[in-house]
Formats: C-alpha cells, structure tokens, sequence
C-alpha cells in the first residue's frame, strides 16, 4: 500500500506561511517526518481526536480539512459546522498541527504537490481517498507518497 519517492525533503516547520505562500515543511531528522491527514472534521468527536493524536505521533503534522463545498460533496449533507469552525476546533486541539484548508477543486492535491508531506495517514474509513490518490499517483499527476491506514479508536 506505500509508495515512496526519492525526492528531497527540506528540516524544519516554519508555521508563518500565507494563503499565497505555504509554510516551508521539512523533514527532519527520525521522527520529524512531515505526514499529512485529511478529513472533514465535522464536530471533533472522540474518534476524531483519537486519529489526529495517533497521526501526530508520526512527525510534523499537517491536518487537511474539506472546504464547506467540497465537504457537502464528499458527506452528501452540509456540514454542521463552516470550514472556519472545523479549523478553530482542530487548531484548539492540536496547537502544534499545521491546519489548512484543502483543494478548492477536489481531487487536484495541490495541498500534496505544495506541501510534499513524506507520508499521508488515512482514517479506516477513507478507502476511496487511497483509491484515488494511488490513480494519481500512477498517472504521473503526484510524485510521491507513502500510504498508512490508522486504526480505529478501540
């Protein structure tokens, strides 16, 4: 399930980054890898924490959150909570996690292609998010990854 590239990865976290001009994420040395999660985050339930804590525990952590359309898209229903909210809440639980807001077309990783994290952590229930990134993958569209499926809060 992992795909690995041997591109360069840059050695440290610089958080003052714009809409314009992302953060400048390195990997550093063992344990600072940069990984990236993705996900709606509708209401930071248990489950989501559990995720996010567990993802944390592999580097530098870059949280993805679904914009409103996108989330309605993926979820079939608005999301309770603004794309705004659903950032506040995480940055309140993890302080040190990069939180940014995803594609604005869904399915272009732009986010992967800017922030060239060296692993991507999936939730247990994002099979198809996996489908497609590997798709992307194979057609050239993004260059590198590697893939980790979580585990369930037990």
């Amino acid at each position: 399930m992992a795909r690995l590239s041997n591109s360069p990865q840059p050695s440290l976290i610089d958080k003052r980054g714009s809409a314009s001009t992302p953060p400048l994420i390195h990997k550093r040395g063992q344990g600072g890898v940069v990984v990236m999660v993705f996900g709606v985050f509708d209401g930071l339930h248990p489950g989501h924490q559990y995720f996010l804590s567990q993802a944390g525990e592999y580097g530098n952590l870059i949280v993805v959150v679904a914009r409103d359309a996108n989330a309605q898209q993926l979820k079939h229903k608005t999301p309770t909570y603004n794309q705004e909210k659903r950032i506040a809440a995480i940055r309140e639980f993890l302080p040190d996690a990069t939180v940014i807001l995803g594609d604005k077309r869904q399915g272009t990783y732009e986010v992967v292609k800017t922030y060239r994290p060296a692993m991507i952590l999936l939730g247990h229930d994002q099979e198809k998010l996996y489908e497609d990134l590997q798709a992307n993958i194979d057609s050239g569209n993004v260059n590198f990854i590697e893939f980790k499926t979580l585990r369930e809060l037990p």
